[in-house]
């Protein structure tokens, strides 16, 4: 790389030189010149020549990831750390019954929250039935999952809704198995 960084340098030196010449030719106001370049100009092409060292370096680096990546049997883990690989998501938890609660209720709109989310296994079109104490109060359907909560509107049969009373805020809910 430094025999090729040599040669990069030298030939900017050349190249800044002829565009000087060509400029003064022009009649661009540059003065015609046989002296070595400028120190400005020297500063600069050497740091440019640093600057690409640097990528050069960065880019040996990540074909040694490459050839390391296909090696490596599509069947193996990653090695630990690896920064490149996103760790896989953890498997929802064994469904059983879910229990939560209504985190929020609002009769006028139809939208109910619950305390149940995706982290719990529930996704949505599940249903809940809703209590209150032991008394059965609806059933509903959840609509919008999120992590950890999910909102939920009245479920209906025969366009009918599935409600004996007002559903609360604090009325517990439970999967329907």
């Amino acid at each position: 790389m430094r025999a090729g960084r040599s040669a990069g340098i030298a030939a900017s030196v050349v190249t800044a030189t002829a565009i000087a010449a060509v400029a003064s030719l022009a009649g661009c106001g540059a003065a015609p010149t046989d002296a070595a370049p400028s120190p400005a100009l020297e500063v600069e092409v050497r740091a440019l020549g640093e600057r690409l060292d640097r990528i050069e370096e960065a880019i040996a680096g990540l074909h040694r990831k490459v050839d390391a990546l296909a090696a490596r049997p599509a069947d193996a883990a990653p090695p630990p750390g690896d920064p490149g690989v996103p760790p896989e998501p953890p498997p929802p938890p064994a469904r059983g019954t879910l229990k939560g609660t209504v985190l929020a209720a609002d009769d006028r709109s139809g939208i109910y929250l619950v305390s149940l989310g995706t982290k719990d296994g529930l996704k949505a079109g599940d249903d809940l039935t809703v209590h209150r104490g032991d008394t059965f109060v609806a059933v509903v359907v959840v609509d919008k999952p999120f992590a950890d909560k999910a909102s939920v509107v009245v479920k209906e049969q025969d366009g009918r809704p599935l409600k004996n009373s007002p559903i609360r805020q604090g009325d517990r809910v439970a999967t329907i198995e």
